[in-house]
């Protein structure tokens, strides 16, 4: 029976006939299972499922959970079956405790009502005590209302029940805006083994902790709570601005590239780099430079002349390659392959840098005699066929690694 109403949002006319006939041969329309403590009015109520709810006659509709933490009034109620909770109410069976506090506590929330919320909470935690995402609401809901030592004091109750990722980076915000960042980075170093290990996305919770030890001058100390930055899994892009910002009062200027690159990766926007008055000491790094530009994962070329002799660096997402195309001499092509993106722009600033510092000049209206040759063998290709009326276009495919080109005629 149970089962049969765990799948009622499904195969809708196929499980009302198996719920009938379930009744008809005596099944327990009270029996609740073991995993949520539920019974299969319960499951009825969270799918708003009329139809199998009014064949569950005889189900005692106020009957609680095994856990004695919920009802089916308070789950049609949660999941918004509006006409499965009017017809609880006719049936007599309507919650009138304060746990039902705790659903428009979160209601409030979502509709960013700060004051109702706080009101809903306060009476949501009577009749749940040590629940701890209560606590977490009230003190995201205190936060939004500026009263942060209010929030402060929710997010440490809702620690004292059990560690809370959520409600740790509430503690830490807070302290951050009361001016306590030495508080935030004791509580993250009593919680470090829990935040490692929570299998969650520690990004923002470390996001506010660079925040704290920035503000604090302790750089270093910063690092070394992190251990090994790269290995942290996340998906937020502030977190290695952040980074960013901690390696470059390090003058740790590839780490903070690195950093940047990641955060680029995951859609931070270049423009707010160029305002970031943090990242001011990386104006004049080659690699920076690039990277605010967007394109530092496309193939990308640039041409050194120093009097007749020339050298074109060459970089795509993963390899550059340095040509030397020397008077007189055989092109000399050296390539670097690496395995992260990062790596392939300071290789390639690194040489721009030496190349720029020993005198060589950058010239982009200046061809190199590889694209000299290619401009005179093109220059006969469209003199052959410029009178043949059939021909509608030319197709140049140019071939790094044999140095050549290939055409093809289109009608």
């Amino acid at each position: 029976m149970i089962r049969a109403c765990i799948d009622s949002d499904t195969n809708g006319e196929v499980m009302l006939e198996i719920v009938r006939l379930l009744i008809r041969a005596g099944a327990d329309v009270n029996a609740q299972e073991t995993w949520k403590g539920w019974s299969s009015l319960m499951w009825v109520a969270k799918h708003g499922n009329m139809e199998v709810a009014k064949l569950l006659a005889g189900a005692n509709l106020k009957a609680e959970s095994l856990k004695g933490d919920t009802n089916s009034y308070l789950i049609a109620y949660e999941n918004k079956h509006q006409d499965f909770v009017s017809w609880l109410e006719e049936q007599g069976a309507k919650d009138t405790s304060d746990r039902m506090f705790r659903i428009l506590q979160r209601d409030y929330i979502q509709k960013s009502a700060w004051s109702e919320s706080v009101d809903a909470g306060l009476k949501a935690i009577k009749a749940f005590p040590e629940d701890g995402i209560v606590c977490n609401h009230l003190s995201f809901a205190y936060r939004n209302l500026g009263r942060y030592e209010d929030s402060v004091s929710w997010a440490r109750r809702s620690l004292s029940f059990s560690f809370d990722l959520e409600a740790l980076n509430l503690l830490i915000a807070n302290y951050i805006h009361l001016q306590k960042s030495d508080l935030a980075i004791l509580e993250c170093k009593k919680y470090r083994t829990q935040i490692l290990e929570s299998g969650k996305d520690i990004g923002q919770v470390f996001t506010n902790l660079l925040v704290a030890y920035f503000i604090e001058n302790r750089s270093q100390e910063a690092i070394d709570f992190l251990g090994d930055p790269w290995k942290i899994q996340t998906q937020e892009s502030v977190f290695f601005l952040n980074l960013a910002c901690i390696y470059v009062k390090l003058e740790n200027h590839s780490s903070a590239i690195r950093s940047l690159f990641e955060a680029v990766r995951l859609k931070y926007p270049i423009e707010k780099l160029k305002k970031d008055e943090d990242l001011k000491p990386l104006t004049e790094n080659t690699a920076f430079q690039i990277l605010l530009k967007g394109n530092f994962e496309r193939l990308e070329s640039e041409t050194f002349f120093l009097e007749n002799d020339c050298v074109e660096l060459v970089r795509d997402r993963l390899q550059v390659e340095e040509r030397k195309m020397f008077e007189g001499k055989e092109i000399q092509r050296t390539r670097f392959e690496f395995s992260l993106p990062y790596e392939v722009l300071l290789k390639y600033a690194e040489f721009k840098d030496h190349y720029i510092q020993s005198g060589w000049e950058l010239k982009s209206d200046r061809l190199s005699p590889v694209e000299e040759d290619l401009v005179v063998e093109l220059d006969d290709v469209l003199k052959k066929f410029q009178t043949d009326q059939k021909i509608g276009a030319i197709l140049l495919e140019w071939d790094y690694e044999e140095e050549d080109y290939s055409y093809y005629l289109c009608n």
